[in-house]
């Protein structure tokens, strides 16, 4: 190969006279051999047979988002790089969270979105193309017809009703091409006429009068040639090259008041195809250059700026298609190179990292045509392989993954955690702040926009934390309290970059909750309020948005926010909330909103405020939920809102909501789960809502819930482990030694032997000679418990006097024996280290544990 070296293409082998090896036309079924040689001319490599076959269809590649990394296991819930999908498909369109494509004998694939499942299943035959809107599907088949499935809540699916389907029903026949936008469908028919249904508030499907859908086809013009369908505006080309458009953009691309959104306007000429996207829009001219227009925020235009276009500017040349997603854009050239652009925070650029980019950058080659989704990418190779990267909270990708119902282990010496919509942090023993997930916002407070799919440090000296509303706040031990903060959201000076700002001084606790407001309290026990109060959330008697603390009650002892409303329970034990109230989550049996504190209960010890739901412990230990229940969050074993607060559980110990679902921990240890599961985040290994409580794990610290997701705090296993083995604190440490056999606690634990009893030479690692192929080598064998959230490290060095000359080695452990003491929890592996022929006249082999 010229370009990279293996698994890295990224750049040229020096001396490399191209990026791509070219060579004389090949005849297929004709063998031909290949040899690599060095700069010199001297081989490097054996030859190589190579036999030329014809190509039965393509390859599909996507890539982009599985949920930010916010669960810090280290796989991002996105992926950066392609992955293998499926074989045979000619073509292939992305909607927001699915993918549907076409293969080479006709039939009908979908993989992602609800209802279908995370590896790809049939939807039809006899299908020549297909195009995914927002959440529905348009097809046609060889003989012209026209055939729409899915959401149909504004008509798209063109069948008279807004009724949404599960299966395909045919719409129209004579049909040459069709289009689906996020909310309406468009199609072109042979006679070259252009028909649209669906949403057409905003002028989307032409001059409609004042209706705001058309659940039936309408015509909207003639002599048209193709067009694409966005969100609220539709494009299309007429046969002469004109470039035309009707509705409006997230972010006006033309004047209105020079432009009717309704009259269908002309743009431009000499047009050869064109692509749209929510607020963007890319068109080829005949003469193979791009050209884009429109939003421009995350650099998806291409034109090296975030500057916003009315007008067309052009990108490149050499362009032979193009597709555009919520915030990128993909486009194949001439020359079959594909190339991206824009948003990449969850790796829908597919080049290896989540850096957003405002110049186009190549990431792939011997492509046949791309397509970009919401959040992910798709694209053809010519070898009839389908691979994706990109955006799998739905299983889009294809790959048989998608949300994690199972519990994953994350950190250790954890004290705080918080879970948000996008971020997670907690702070540790050492009052370090750690965050995960996307930063994009600044929501970790580090100074960068750089999102991780692992825990990072973010901070120092902190005694707790918790998210608002893409957003972290934070109190150090010097009891001031921080939030980060980007851009102006109603509670800071709008400061332009991600950065820490200080709200108070002298603060005693800063209340939790999903919010654009924050509470906290002083020490005289007063409770203060700062950011958005446009519901009276503030509870100071306004609507007013405060940019600086205001006084609020006194007398309290702690207080919670969530959405749009507060809880704060005083020393008396009495519960108060105020803020928005639609749904009744201030219990105060009313859905109207309070600017004002309104009293709810006594005797209260724990408040948890939802976005639109509050729940709370009493002095019994009996759990109340009150507001919004659409998805049985509340456990009261309906789906109906509740104005009044309902008992839902007793012997509870805490609680936490965020939107959809509820998780809390009874006085026991045992953590309960109830609501929305569709992306397992009830932790009970299914994806089953439940309406009612249910546990799903035990000996649990903490809990939060945050979007789609949740965080918990168990003790660690060794700790479980040194507890079980009826430790004393004093000699419960990892290094401590309470048999006095020479081996520290966490290196007993490890291997499998007691802390209590001293081992015998055999329990412990040996090392003997031994081969590999012929060659000397030295043996290491040990025992390794099988459950242990450990690493195992293995080392040599040539002197055991210098700490600092052992070398890790790398290899793979070899089982000789799967449970060691019959109990299923250990077992015995070895491995072999060859011995250099130039090796110093000794050598040590060790293995090194780490928790």
């Amino acid at each position: 190969w010229y370009r990279g070296e293996t698994g890295d293409t990224s750049s040229l082998v020096p001396g490399a006279t191209g990026p791509l090896l070219v060579t004389p036309a090949l005849i297929a079924t004709t063998r031909f051999w290949v040899r690599v040689t060095n700069g010199a001319g001297a081989a490097d490599s054996a030859a190589a047979t190579v036999t030329i076959t014809p190509l039965a269809g393509q390859t599909l590649r996507a890539f982009g988002s599985t949920a930010f990394g916010r669960l810090g296991n280290g796989y991002p819930g996105f992926a950066t790089l392609p992955v293998n999908v499926a074989a045979d498909v000619k073509s292939v369109s992305a909607g927001r969270d699915r993918t549907v494509f076409l293969k080479t004998d006709g039939s009908l694939w979908g993989v992602g979105g609800n209802p279908l499942p995370v590896t790809p299943t049939l939807i039809a035959t006899d299908v020549t193309a297909v195009s995914a809107g927002e959440l529905h599907t348009v097809f046609l088949k060889t003989d012209g017809s026209l055939w729409t499935m899915g959401d149909n809540r504004f008509g798209q699916l063109g069948d008279g009703s807004t009724t949404s389907r599960e299966m395909p029903l045919q719409i129209a026949t004579g049909v040459a091409s069709a289009a689906a936008g996020d909310y309406h469908t468009l199609f072109v028919k042979t006679d070259g006429s252009l028909w649209g249904m669906g949403h057409a508030e905003y002028g989307q499907l032409g001059d409609f009068s004042a209706a705001t859908m058309s659940p039936t086809p309408r015509q909207i013009a003639t002599g048209v040639a193709s067009a694409a369908a966005a969100r609220f505006h539709t494009l299309f080309l007429k046969t002469d090259g004109s470039l035309w458009t009707t509705g409006i953009y997230d972010h006006s691309l033309f004047d209105s008041t020079a432009n009717d959104p309704f009259i269908p306007t002309r743009i431009a000429t000499g047009v050869a195809s064109v692509a749209t996207a929510y607020s963007h829009t890319h068109f080829i001219k005949i003469d193979g250059t791009l050209w884009a227009l429109g939003l421009n925020d995350q650099g998806q235009l291409g034109d090296g700026s975030t500057t916003d276009r009315s007008t067309p500017v052009q990108i490149t040349t050499g362009v032979a298609s193009v597709s555009a997603g919520a915030g990128h854009t993909v486009f194949v050239k001439t020359d079959a190179s594909l190339w991206t652009t824009g948003a990449n925070t969850l790796g829908q650029l597919g080049d290896g990292s989540t850096q957003g980019r405002s110049t186009p950058v190549q990431i792939a080659s011997g492509v046949a045509t791309a397509t970009a989704g919401a959040s992910h990418t798709l694209f053809v190779k010519t070898d009839a392989t389908l691979f994706a990267t990109g955006d799998n909270t739905q299983g889009q990708l294809g790959d048989g993954r998608a949300a994690q119902s199972q519990m994953l282990s994350v950190a250790t010496g954890v004290t705080i955690v918080s879970a948000g919509r996008t971020h997670s942090i907690f702070t540790k023993t050492d009052a370090s702040l750690w965050a995960m997930g996307a930063n994009d916002l600044g929501q970790f407070g580090d100074g960068t926009t750089f999102g991780s799919s692992r825990p990072v440090a973010v901070g120092a000296n902190v005694a707790s934390a918790s998210i608002g509303i893409d957003f972290s706040r934070f109190l150090k031990t010097d009891a001031s309290l921080f939030c980060t903060r980007f851009e102006n959201a109603h509670m800071f000076p709008d400061v332009g970059t991600p950065t820490l700002v200080q709200i108070a001084a002298n603060v005693v606790s800063a209340a939790p909750g999903y919010s654009q407001h924050t509470l906290f309290i002083k020490p005289d026990s007063s409770l203060w309020g700062v950011g958005v109060n446009w519901e009276g959330q503030l509870g100071d008697g306004t609507t007013q948005d405060r940019a600086t603390p205001v006084l609020i009650a006194t007398g309290v002892a702690s207080a919670a926010t969530g959405g749009d409303h507060s809880a704060f329970i005083k020393t008396d034990g009495s519960l108060w909330t105020m803020g928005y109230n639609a749904y009744g989550q201030l219990g105060d049996g009313s859905i109207t909103s309070r600017a004002t504190p309104v009293q709810i209960a006594t005797g209260v010890t724990f408040v948890a405020v939802g976005y639109y739901q509050t729940l709370f412990i009493k002095a019994d230990g009996s759990l109340w939920a009150t507001g919004y229940n659409r998805e049985g969050q509340l456990g009261d074993g309906t789906t109906t809102d509740l104005s009044t607060p309902v008992l839902i559980a007793n012997d509870v110990a805490s609680v936490s909501a965020f939107g959809s679902h509820t998780l809390f921990i009874k006085t026991d240890g045992s953590l309960w789960a109830l609501g929305d599961n569709r992306y397992g985040q009830l932790g009970d290994g299914t994806f089953t809502r439940r309406l009612t409580p249910v546990q799903v794990a035990t000996h649990v610290t903490a809990a939060s819930a945050g979007a789609n997701y949740s965080l918990v705090l168990t003790p660690s296993a060794f700790v479980a482990w040194a507890t079980a083995a009826g430790l004393s604190t004093a000699h419960a440490a990892t290094d401590a030694d309470p048999d006095a056999d020479g081996v520290p606690n966490l290196l007993e634990y490890a291997f499998g032997t007691s802390p209590a009893i001293a081992d015998s030479a055999s329990a412990r690692p040996s090392v003997a000679s031994g081969t590999i192929g012929g060659q000397p080598a030295l043996v290491l064998t040990h025992r390794r418990r099988k459950t242990a959230a450990l690493t195992y490290t293995y080392q040599t060095s040539s002197s055991l006097a210098n700490p600092a000359a052992w070398i890790p080695v790398v290899v793979t452990p070899m089982v000789i024996d799967p449970d060691v003491d019959g109990d299923g929890l250990v077992e015995l592996v070895t491995v072999s280290v060859p011995l250099p022929a130039d090796a110093e006249p000794c050598m040590f082999l060790r293995v090194s544990v780490g928790e």
